[in-house]
């Protein structure tokens, strides 16, 4: 072969993975939740970093469909200073991969997404469970002390 139809070869092979990029693998960058919640109604690939309430940032991230379901990444990537210090070891770097049905993945609203953990897997799971379970855990040692005092009550 002659060198100018390798360079040519080689030239059409870098504009194809140029275009497949764009096509198939490059995220939108949302700057608004309006903007990740167009891209979840058809499971388009997006991404947005959001500032919560006590400084929390979060990274959302559609990858797109994967058979019957839209997948998403959802990581803490700084909890806020207002939080108590062992919550922020615990969810600081946490992250949870969640494949959620189309057909409700394209209907939830921002503020839910990454909310039903019955389709996640991953430490930020574990560790919204963790944080359950202990206060599911105090409010029945604070109701036994109620219920026992009453008993005693009754009883004496």
């Amino acid at each position: 072969m002659n060198k100018r139809v390798i360079w040519l070869f080689l030239f059409l092979i870098v504009i194809g993975l140029l275009i497949s990029y764009f096509i198939f693998w490059k995220s939108t960058n949302c700057e608004a939740v309006g903007c990740f919640e167009k891209a979840a109604a058809e499971c388009k690939r997006a991404k947005i970093w959001t500032m919560e309430e006590g400084g929390t940032e979060t990274y959302y991230k559609i990858k797109g469909k994967s058979g019957d379901n839209c997948e998403l990444y959802v990581k803490i990537l700084k909890v806020g200073a207002e939080t108590s210090a062992e919550t922020t070891t615990s969810f600081e770097g946490t992250d949870m991969n969640c494949k959620i049905p189309l057909n409700k993945f394209s209907r939830m609203k921002f503020e839910e997404m990454g909310g039903d953990l019955d389709y996640c897997h991953g430490t930020l799971k574990e560790e919204m469970y963790g944080v359950l379970v202990k206060k599911l855990y105090k409010l029945v040692l604070d109701d036994m002390g109620l219920v026992l005092e009453e008993v005693e009550r009754v009883i004496g």
